[in-house]
């Protein structure tokens, strides 16, 4: 898989070294809840993307983990940043996993999407629900197999609009401003019936209607 954003767990391994100087695999792993082998692709990822000339995370002869900072400055600017930027709503979530599985083209298991996000497996099937119904506007299939994991299938052309139309969306703020932030009620759908009732909407066809409040991304 490709090196992504530093994800709030690998965000963890940093503040956890950066507190106590010095950390074992084991130590690391149990403090976050995964297992040691995940902690070192962890590692290897916050490595790759900090870069060796800001700092490094390196295996002593004691057996244990420290942060060797090379340039302090510039490595709290790139932690900040990361800790400012991390995913917490689920539409932002939805967003950037749409993302990895329209650019990875290949099968991803559900763990490590969980993982990536710091999320339940439950919250994350919930999340592909929801990715599933936005991507078959866009003609793009989202397939799974057991003991695998998930894949976007469709053609580049449709691909690369899903992902333009998106990001736009996204990068102009349309589904953050559109949200209401209460759940459908029976007056919402009352409201949106009378005026389609009306002679108001005398011009418009017959056509499905999404009451969502804008919780719905299309």
């Amino acid at each position: 898989m490709k090196e992504y954003a530093i994800n709030a767990k690998e965000l963890k391994v940093i503040e956890l070294l950066n507190r106590k100087k010095f950390c074992t695999a084991n130590e690391i792993a149990e403090n976050l809840g995964v297992t040691s082998r995940t902690i070192l692709n962890y590692i290897k990822n916050i490595n790759k993307i900090i870069g060796k000339e800001v700092a490094e995370i390196k295996f002593t002869k004691n057996k244990k983990y420290i942060i060797k900072k090379i340039n302090v400055e510039k490595f709290d600017i790139i932690t900040n940043a990361y800790r400012k930027s991390n995913i917490s709503f689920p539409e932002e979530r939805i967003i950037e996993i749409i993302k990895i599985l329209l650019e990875e083209r290949k099968m991803i298991k559900i763990e490590d999407l969980a993982e990536m996000f710091y999320i339940s497996r439950t919250t994350l099937i919930k999340d592909l629900k929801r990715i599933s119904n936005i991507l078959k506007n866009y003609n793009i299939e989202l397939r799974g197999k057991p003991n695998s994991g998930i894949e976007a299938f469709g053609n580049e052309m449709n691909i690369r609009f899903c992902l333009s139309q998106i990001f736009y969306k996204r990068d102009n703020g349309i589904y953050k401003k559109s949200q209401k932030q209460h759940g459908c009620s029976f007056n919402d759908v009352a409201n949106t019936i009378t005026f389609y009732a009306s002679d108001k909407a005398n011009y418009l066809t017959g056509q499905s209607v999404n009451i969502t409040g804008g919780q719905v991304m299309h």
